[in-house]
């Protein structure tokens, strides 16, 4: 059923579809006022799962005992040149429940079952200090697609990013030599 993100409550599961082909599972851990000062300013916690689907599911065809948080592991590589970091987070974040936008909501379960941590409405790096983002677009759920094709579509997956990044660092290199025929010509231009 679909339903306006500023309606979405405590233990929703949200069938979250952030690339073609590819279903997943986010649960609503609970909701909070941004700010006293802003009644409307209402937000929420959402556990993207590590649920994937090839096909369209609803909850009947889902284990929900096996519901958890996702660990992600974030690949960051900074330059060409510079080995792969990597950094694992649990996929939990805050989101403004703003905007008219509609998220496919097929039940309702017991959000702590899905996670008992604790859930800052602060903002932070510390137990329970999760990432504000300022909206719900198509690409929740997007940590678990991610996910799973490294682990089953591996081939695949290292050819899109490979060619991604091949594409980034050229264009990375573009504008860093621009920048450098910019300070170059502005230092010809004062010594003159």
């Amino acid at each position: 059923m679909k339903v306006a993100v500023s309606a979405l409550q405590p233990g929703d599961v949200i069938r979250t579809n952030p690339d073609d082909g590819y279903w997943g599972c986010a649960i609503v851990l609970d909701r909070f006022s941004l700010s006293p000062m802003l009644p409307k300013s209402e937000a929420c916690h959402i556990a993207t799962t590590g649920l994937v689907m090839r096909s369209f599911y609803e909850l009947a065809d889902v284990d929900t005992s096996e519901l958890k948080p996702l660990l992600f592991e974030q690949h960051y590589q900074p330059t060409r040149d510079s080995p792969l970091y990597v950094k694992t987070v649990t996929c939990i974040e805050k989101y403004a429940l703003l905007g008219k936008h509609q998220v496919d909501v097929i039940g309702t379960i017991d959000p702590l079952q899905i996670y008992g941590g604790p859930l800052s409405t602060t903002f932070g790096d510390f137990p329970g200090g999760f990432p504000l983002r300022m909206k719900i677009d198509r690409y929740l759920g997007n940590e678990a697609v991610i996910a799973w094709r490294r682990k089953y579509d591996k081939e695949a997956w290292d050819a899109t990013v490979a060619a991604s990044n091949a594409t980034y660092f050229d264009r990375e290199e573009e504008r860093l030599q621009k920048n450098r025929e910019t300070r170059k010509a502005r230092t010809k231009k004062k010594d003159t």
